[in-house]
């Protein structure tokens, strides 16, 4: 078991996806981690923020999405899921596009990610390096 641990649902809306950036700021800055400190934190909240405009996008808007955040040491856990159950891709935008790069950063920024199907939708993962402050540090 983690022993830092958030878990929260949000209503499938654009609005909800600074609430879940917010959640795991709270979470991070608990240990230490503060985003404009920390390029650890600032990983895991663009992280966060990427897999939650996904639910967003791809989810139905009458189902709520969850975002669950833990810490596992040094390693934050993030998982994001939604009503969407077709399988996460990682887009190919060009110059100009506004959206088709988040699955691009997840997968560049995390030590692991990946999903698996529920029996309603879908749960993506992302798991990240955080260097989690000391009494010695």
């Amino acid at each position: 078991m983690p022993a830092h641990s958030t878990r929260r649902q949000y209503p499938t809306h654009p609005a909800s996806v600074p609430l879940a950036r917010a959640q795991v700021r709270e979470l991070l800055e608990g240990q230490g981690l503060k985003e404009g400190e920390s390029e650890d934190a600032a990983i895991a909240i663009l992280v966060v923020s990427e897999l939650a405009s996904n639910a967003v996008l791809h989810g139905d808007e009458e189902r709520p999405f969850s975002v669950s955040a833990a810490l596992y040491g040094d390693v934050i856990c993030i998982s994001v899921r939604d009503s969407a159950r077709q399988a996460p891709l990682k887009g190919t935008a060009q110059e100009g596009d506004t959206n088709g790069r988040g699955l691009f950063l997840v997968h560049a920024y995390s030590r692991d990610w990946g999903w698996r199907p529920e029996v309603v939708g879908k749960t993506v993962w992302a798991e990240i390096n955080v260097k989690v402050p000391t009494c010695s540090a």
